[in-house]
């Protein structure tokens, strides 16, 4: 497993032999907690969320456009950071489908309770949404954007 020393202890790293990926579960702690555990852990860097579900067909489907939208942005100061709901799933399902679709990144399985905590503050509804940060760690607005729709030069606008 490569853990990165940035990363908070809030976050409980999992071992696991995926290349290019690093794997936290969050379970105690607020919703606070898990967004300064982001902030620390990428400095002056924007962070994409991609806030998901085992069950969820449609997430799993944008997997491959984030995947290659990922690739795609190699030279943007952005992150990939992936939330996965504990609800109706388990630790070895998840890493079953990080593994089996090859996402790079960052993948926190986080506790039912703060992931209802965080989509609230957001006012994000359902499965999947997604977030972005910029570097200081802000909101933008209105980004709700899934990978499909996204190129690296609109990313980087978002950014700017």
């Amino acid at each position: 497993s490569q853990r990165s020393n940035t990363f908070p202890i809030s976050l409980k790293a999992i071992d696991h032999s995926i290349a290019n990926v690093n794997m936290f579960v969050f379970e105690t702690g607020s919703v606070e907690d898990l967004l300064m555990a982001l902030k620390q852990a990428f400095p002056g860097k924007a962070c994409f969320i991609d806030c998901w579900a085992t069950w969820c067909a449609p997430c799993i489907v944008e997997f491959s456009f984030s995947k290659a939208l990922q690739e795609r942005s190699k030279e943007l100061p952005v992150e990939f950071v992936y939330l996965c709901i504990d609800d109706r799933s388990t630790v070895d399902k998840w890493k079953e489908i990080v593994a089996k679709h090859e996402l790079n990144g960052t993948h926190i399985y986080v506790k039912y309770s703060i992931m209802s905590a965080f989509m609230g503050m957001f006012s994000l509804s359902g499965y999947p949404s997604y977030i972005l940060f910029d570097s200081k760690g802000k909101n933008i607005n209105d980004f709700n954007r899934k990978p499909s729709s996204l190129s690296p030069e609109l990313l980087k606008q978002f950014l700017q």
